[in-house]
């Protein structure tokens, strides 16, 4: 399995790469173009691989609104954007999974 690894500045987890100097993005070689709320909420997520990102660290780190409750339909209608944009299957090795009540996780699973 591999897992977020991180060269000079570019964090590498399965096919998906992310370099935070940049803001850049790409899955599989493929560039994909993030907004910068969505590139937030991407690399929060891969700092955490495979743990519960709450939905108040999550518009803290994307919105900058810290320590406010913010609902978490925001947050949502974001994630399912990024789902899109990076082309992750429900059943895919790399996977944005709903925690709910709690916030979001980047899953990564094992391949056998």
């Amino acid at each position: 399995m591999l897992v977020a690894r991180a060269y000079d500045r570019v964090m590498r987890i399965a096919d998906l790469e992310l370099d935070p100097d940049w803001h850049a993005v790409s899955r599989g070689g493929r560039q994909i173009t993030l907004t910068r709320i969505q590139f937030q909420l991407l690399a929060l997520l891969a700092k955490h691989v495979n743990q519960v990102v709450g939905y108040d660290e999550l518009v803290a780190e994307a919105w900058g609104h810290a320590d406010e409750q913010s609902p978490s339909s925001l947050v949502k209608s974001h994630i399912s954007r990024l789902r899109r944009k990076l082309g992750l299957a429900r059943l895919g090795p790399l996977v944005i999974k709903a925690s709910p009540g709690q916030g979001y996780m980047l899953r990564l699973r094992a391949t056998s």
